[in-house]
C-alpha cells in the first residue's frame, strides 16, 4: 500500500481516491474492497450497508465551517441541540463546529479512508438520515445497523475512531476508518501541517484555529479511539 503525500492527507489532491459506482463517494481502492466485503457480510445479516459520505476535499472542508459560521448550514451544540450562530460568541460558535466539523485539513475525510454509513433499506422507506447519535441508538431507524457494527467491526479491517465523548468530537457511530490507510494517514500528520494550511484562508475561524492549534491539534485531532 502506496504512502500518501502532505497533499492527499491534507485533502489537497484527488489522486489517492476514486470513483465507486454505484456508492455515490471517492474512497481510495483500497477502502473501496474493504467496505465491499464488509457491506456483503452486513447483507446477510438484514442490514443494506452504505456510505454516504467518503472522500471530503479540503476546498469541501472550508465550506463547511463557513456556511456553519455564517449559520448557512445546520449548527448543533454537544447535546444536539441546534443553535444560532448569530447569538454566540466566537470562541462559543468555534467550539460548536469543532464538536462536529474537523478543521480544513483534519478531516480523515481528507484520506480515502474514511466514511460514514447508514441502512440503505431505512432510507429507502423515505427517512432522510441526520447523522447524530440518537438515530443508531435505541429505537432510532439506524439502531439496528449500529448493533451490528458493534459486534461485527472487530473481524474486519474497519473501527470508529469516535466511540467516546472525550471532549472533543462528538461520538459518531456511523463513521467507520480503514485501519491500514487511516493509521498511516495520522501518523504523519504534524500540527505544522495544518497551520500552513490555513494560513492561506482569510477567515475569522482560520485565524482562530491557527491561534489555539495546539490545543485542538491535541483535543480535537489526536483524541479519538485507537484500532
Amino acid at each position: 500500500m502506496s504512502q500518501l503525500s502532505i497533499a492527499q492527507i491534507l485533502g489537497q489532491s484527488t489522486e489517492h481516491v476514486r470513483a465507486c459506482p454505484p456508492w455515490p463517494v471517492l474512497l481510495n481502492k483500497d477502502t473501496a474492497r474493504a467496505l465491499l466485503a464488509l457491506r456483503k457480510r452486513a447483507l446477510k445479516d438484514g442490514i443494506d450497508l452504505w456510505p454516504v459520505s467518503g472522500f471530503r476535499s479540503y476546498a469541501t472542508q472550508v465550506a463547511i465551517w463557513s456556511q456553519k459560521w455564517q449559520g448557512k448550514r445546520p449548527l448543533y451544540d454537544r447535546n444536539q441541540r441546534r443553535v444560532d450562530p448569530k447569538r454566540l460568541t466566537a470562541q462559543q460558535r468555534l467550539a460548536a463546529i469543532l464538536a462536529w466539523s474537523a478543521p480544513p485539513g483534519a478531516s480523515r475525510h481528507h484520506w480515502g479512508s474514511d466514511v460514514d454509513v447508514v441502512d440503505l433499506a431505512v432510507v429507502k422507506q423515505g427517512y432522510q438520515p441526520k447523522l447524530v447519535p440518537a438515530e443508531y441508538e435505541g429505537s432510532g431507524p439506524m439502531a439496528a445497523l449500529g448493533q451490528w457494527l458493534t459486534a461485527q467491526l472487530k473481524a474486519s479491517e474497519f473501527y470508529r475512531p469516535y466511540t467516546h465523548d472525550r471532549g472533543g468530537v462528538q461520538p459518531e457511530p456511523w463513521h467507520l476508518s480503514f485501519q491500514p490507510v487511516a493509521t498511516q494517514c495520522s501518523k504523519r500528520l504534524r500540527e505544522r501541517h495544518l497551520v500552513a494550511a490555513l494560513a492561506a484562508l482569510d477567515e475569522p475561524w482560520a485565524k482562530l484555529l491557527m491561534t489555539q492549534m495546539p490545543t485542538i491539534y491535541r483535543q480535537y485531532v489526536r483524541s479519538v479511539d485507537k484500532p
